[in-house]
């Protein structure tokens, strides 16, 4: 299983369904339902059992960047995964970041401690 977490620093008011909410709330996501608004993501990479796939999600909430936290989910359902969430940003009309929810169950690496989250 590829495990890795690179979740940029929070912030102290971080909007609830951001990647920084979660990194700082950490004891409350562990092994419970989670939903963030991502804007992006990014592929890490398939495990070397070729079983997950891992992505970077990109989250913004509230018209602020919320920071990135790592996706896993099944190896044969990355394509679509990437499709639905897409790999660059998009505006709106207004100018506003799009994003879209992601419901998933918040882990902790075993690597760094950090949280991740598998997504089915």
């Amino acid at each position: 299983m590829l495990l890795l977490a690179a979740p940029e620093a929070g912030a102290a008011s971080a909007a609830r369904n951001t990647a920084n909410w979660i990194q700082e709330n950490a004891s409350r996501v562990i092994d419970r339902q989670v939903r963030v608004q991502v804007a992006m993501v990014q592929s890490l990479g398939i495990s070397p059992d070729g079983q997950q796939q891992s992505f970077l999600a990109t989250t913004y909430a509230k018209g602020e960047a919320g920071g990135t936290i790592v996706v896993l989910i099944d190896a044969n359902r990355g394509a679509s995964f990437e499709r639905k969430f897409g790999t660059t940003l998009e505006l709106d009309a207004k100018g506003n970041v799009k994003t879209k929810r992601l419901d998933a169950v918040g882990r902790l690496s075993p690597s760094d401690g950090k949280v991740i989250l598998l997504a089915s």
